[in-house]
Formats: structure tokens, C-alpha cells, sequence
């Protein structure tokens, strides 16, 4: 998946240009990467000039913009900045009766009103299939969750994923920037995680990931001292998620996976309140999802 080595940022202004690219990762299992990528884990001409000022005191190269890597296209972009958009596509989580099901519930323009539940369970967690951040798969002999844009095959079948779908896009649309997430939840739970991962259905039908995040009840504004949660309270979550720039295809649709769990990539919540270390067993929670809305920053 499309990587940040370098986040644009007022302390590396003075250093090499930042780039944003796909380091770290194997390459995609279809065309969203190009033979131009580049530098597969690593790009060593990003990264020494940096680490040259930082770890030797070089002189700082000046700034010359932001080179971008495109997926969809497999090409880079040079920009003077990035993201430089303040276009968003917005759509809204619709017709929730059918999102326990492959075919979904909507992303549509309008919000609509409705509810649904799904019952979570930690030792049974939605498993990882692709994303950022993943390192250990650089380990010899690892066998475990795949890294970047990986099917989606199987995800949407289980009860525990709610499924929304855009109607098939007409036009190309370049994603570029922080996607926004944002749900009205609830949760039997005293504290509880929620997942929200944005696909591009293809139009044969195959499904990548896009971008990922995941948020608890307990710090679910991002701040550093944990909120108190009453099981059955209705309230709002915003997800942290990386930016991306990635070009959809024609006759794609955007898919909205929204679960509770990501494993292993991120560690399974145990829906007791409270640091885990302290903790022994876990417990099943009933999750209501009552809507939100999804902001798509475009170009």
C-alpha cells in the first residue's frame, strides 16, 4: 500500500523534498502498481540525502516540492505542495439493513436513517488482509498477514463487517489527501474498537484496499487521557487515517468496510475497559452502527 517516508511538514521544509511513495511493502497483486514504482521497500535516493543531514550534519538540500507516486497509474507527479485540494467527494452510510451482506449497504449523497447491529468477538477477529504499516513480513521465513493492496476476497461475508458501496463510478476520481471517516455507534461494551477500511471494487469484480484505520470508544477524539464510555451510549468516532493518492478505474465501485477488528495487524480489543496489561480473557459486545459519512478528498 502507498507509504509516506517522508510526511510533508514545516520541520523538513529546509531538507530534500519529501516524497511519498510505496516503500516498504511488496508490490501490489494487479495493476495498481507500475514498473516505474521505483525502489520497491526502500528508494535510497529519498532517504540518504535525509539521513545525511540528519545523522551527519550535511547541509540541508533546498526543498523542491513533493514527488508523488500515483497508484492507479503507476507514475510519479512532481508538486510544488500536497495534499493541495480542499475538494471532497462526501457520501453517506445508507440503507444499513443490507450491510451485513456482500452486496451492501449504500454510499449514497444523502444520509438516511436506520440502524444495525453486529456482535463482535475477539477470538474471532476480522483477519488482516493487506494494509500499511505492516513490518513484519520482512522477517525470512514470515508467513503471516500479507502487506499493501491484497484481495478482499471473504471479508465481506462475515457477520461481523458491514459492507457500503458507492454505485459505479462513471468517471475516473483521483484520491488525494486524508480521507475522512467519521460513525455514530454504540456498543454493550464498557470500551470497544471499530475499523473502518475504504476498497475500490473493480469492475470485474476483484476488490483492493485502499486505506485503513482503526479507533477505540475510549480515545475516540485522538486524545492522550482515555474518555469514559456507558455501555448503550450513542456517540460519535472520527478515524485517523494516512493520506493516499490512488487514480480509480472506470465502472469501479468505492467500497466502506466497517468492523471492530483487524487481526493482526492491529492487536484484537478485549471489550473490557481499561490497559490490557491488567487484563485477562475478553468478552463479546453487541455493536450498533447508526450511520456516518465518509469525506473523499479529490483532485
Amino acid at each position: 500500500a502507498f507509504e509516506m517516508m517522508i510526511e510533508p511538514g514545516e520541520h523538513f521544509s529546509e531538507i530534500e523534498a519529501p516524497a511519498i511513495g510505496i516503500w516498504h511493502f511488496e508490490v501490489a497483486k494487479r495493476p495498481i502498481v507500475g514498473p516505474g514504482a521505483d525502489g520497491g521497500r526502500f528508494n535510497f535516493r529519498e532517504m540518504l540525502p535525509w539521513l545525511d543531514h540528519h545523522l551527519k550534519g550535511t547541509s540541508p538540500k533546498p526543498a523542491t516540492g513533493v514527488s508523488l507516486y500515483v497508484m492507479g497509474d503507476g507514475e510519479w507527479q512532481q508538486r510544488d505542495q500536497w495534499p493541495d485540494t480542499a475538494r471532497y467527494h462526501t457520501y453517506f452510510l445508507s440503507d444499513l439493513e443490507a450491510a451485513n451482506t456482500c452486496n451492501g449497504g449504500s454510499l449514497a449523497p444523502q444520509p438516511m436513517r436506520g440502524e444495525l447491529d453486529f456482535v463482535y468477538d475477539p477470538d474471532n477477529p476480522v483477519p488482516t488482509q493487506g494494509g500499511a504499516g505492516l513490518w513484519a513480513h520482512i522477517i525470512p521465513g514470515f508467513e503471516g498477514a500479507a502487506p499493501s493492496n491484497v484481495s478482499q476476497d471473504g471479508l465481506c461475508e462475515r457477520d461481523d463487517v458491514l459492507t457500503f458501496q458507492t454505485k459505479p463510478l462513471e468517471n475516473r476520481l483521483l484520491i488525494s489527501g486524508r480521507i475522512e471517516v467519521s460513525l455514530d455507534v454504540a456498543s454493550t461494551a464498557p470500551d470497544t474498537a471499530f475499523t473502518a477500511k475504504l476498497i475500490e471494487v473493480f469492475p470485474d469484480g476483484s476488490a483492493y484496499n485502499i486505506r485503513d484505520s482503526i479507533t477505540s470508544l475510549a480515545y475516540r477524539n485522538g486524545g492522550d487521557e482515555p474518555l469514559d464510555y456507558t455501555p448503550g451510549e450513542r456517540v460519535s468516532i472520527a478515524f485517523d487515517i494516512w493520506p493516499v493518492v490512488w487514480h480509480t478505474q472506470v465502472g469501479s465501485k468505492l467500497r466502506l468496510d466497517v468492523s471492530s477488528s483487524d487481526f493482526p495487524k492491529f492487536h484484537a480489543h478485549t471489550n473490557r475497559a481499561g490497559p490490557w496489561a491488567e487484563q485477562t480473557g475478553a468478552d463479546l459486545a453487541t455493536q450498533t452502527v447508526f450511520g456516518g459519512r465518509i469525506n473523499i478528498p479529490v483532485e
